[in-house]
């Protein structure tokens, strides 16, 4: 995982991945006719989504049929999808107890194992894979996101480009190559691979929002937040997307300078706490602030809240801009607070909150104690707001 700097902080790292990839051979015909309408009825099930129901089903034809190498594996994806990933992988064991060299256990043990975060385990499945047929979509898939998640990201690129040789459209392998370049500090050159899957397709919700993200790294972030929108377009309920906007409309400032953060976040509190202009200085930032912006942020947090109340990222982007775009210290206080009683090591907050209770003044003792405690749980930190990570999909089994 790489850290890149914008503005509390801005984690990068690959979402856990909610599917897997599965061959179309896994839905093979029974000969059993009543099995098979069991087995049919499961598959649909998966296909819908309805992971609970489709496992009931699987159990019915295991009862008659343990060995049945179809519910074995369907009922592993529902659980994977359930994020019974320990108890997916049993049953990929099972299958592969029939069959060691079945691509399709061994592909989706593999998703399971990377999931678990079990990455060596799960690079070990998709190579077994690959010995057997080098050109494997689902092991290359595998192997390059697994890679990733190991930090060998450009071991991952190389990955990419061997998926994009076989299928120069395939729109998760220029995404994924584009999150891994991002990752690599070459956010232009990422762009262009979110760029060639925006032009596949213009909708392409993790196209847009990675080359946000691509967009705001870049310190570009009036434009960061056109694609946002984009994504907002298509999905109004998108919590990162609301949050990644959120941050960026706050680095739009003219008092915030990313250049005045590149050093270590403590450095700036030498000749800054115990300062008498504190309260006149509330007073100042309050009456140059933009109130429109404000207005339109505290909106987009209400919005976002309303989601995901506890989210700590949105919490602490809210209190920043509260702070810094809108001079309301104590208000911006009760967020870090709010975002402090889900994790009470959240550095960001703690930092920040200091930050506000000095600008308050008469709160040099707690403004110097919580400073203290952020810096013994994070010494390096740099203050940024903080902005989602980068998301991929892994496309769900074939309809059957």
């Amino acid at each position: 995982m790489l850290t890149l700097s914008i503005n509390t902080v801005l984690f990068v790292s690959l979402l856990s991945l909610l599917v897997t990839i599965s061959h179309e051979k896994i839905f093979a015909q029974d000969e059993n006719p009543e099995l098979q309408k069991l087995l049919d009825e499961a598959n649909s099930l998966l296909n819908q989504s309805k992971f609970q129901e489709a496992i009931t089903y699987y159990d019915n034809v295991l009862s008659i049929d343990p060995k049945n190498v179809v519910a074995l594996q369907g009922k592993g994806l529902a659980l994977h999808n359930l994020g019974m990933y320990e108890e997916a992988i049993t049953y990929f064991d099972k299958a592969l107890a029939i069959d060691p060299n079945d691509i399709n256990a061994l592909n989706n043990k593999g998703w399971a194992l990377n999931d678990a975060l079990r990455f060596e385990e799960a690079l070990t499945n998709f190579d077994k894979v690959l010995a057997m047929y080098p050109d494997d979509v689902g092991a290359l898939t595998g192997k390059a996101v697994t890679l990733h998640d190991l930090g060998r990201v450009q071991d991952a690129v190389t990955y990419y480009d061997k998926l994009l040789n076989i299928n120069p459209n395939d729109a998760f392998s220029l995404t994924g190559k584009g999150v891994a370049l991002d990752d690599l500090g070459r956010n232009e050159e990422a762009i262009s691979y979110y760029d060639k899957a925006l032009e596949i397709d213009p909708n392409d919700i993790y196209a847009l929002y990675n080359k946000g993200l691509a967009l705001d790294n870049l310190g570009q972030y009036e434009e960061a937040i056109t694609y946002y929108d984009k994504v907002l377009k298509i999905d109004p309920n998108d919590v990162e997307a609301l949050n990644n906007k959120i941050a960026a409309l706050g680095k739009l400032t003219p008092d915030f300078t990313p250049a005045s953060y590149s050093s270590n976040a403590y450095d700036h509190l030498q000749g800054y706490l115990y300062m008498s202009s504190s309260l006149n200085e509330t007073t100042t930032m309050a009456t140059t602030s933009d109130a429109a912006t404000c207005e339109n942020i505290q909106k987009l947090v209400d919005t976002a809240l309303k989601l995901k109340p506890d989210d700590i990222k949105i919490l602490t982007n809210a209190g920043i801009n509260l702070a810094q775009k809108c001079g309301n210290y104590e208000e911006s206080i009760t967020y870090y607070d709010r975002a402090l009683a889900v994790n009470a090591s959240y550095v960001p907050a703690l930092y920040n909150k200091g930050v506000s209770l000095d600008k308050i003044g008469n709160h040099e003792e707690e403004a110097q104690a919580v400073f203290d405690k952020a810096k013994e749980l994070d010494p390096n930190y740099k203050t940024d707001f903080i902005v989602g990570s980068p998301r991929l999909a892994v496309p769900l089994p074939s309809p059957i």
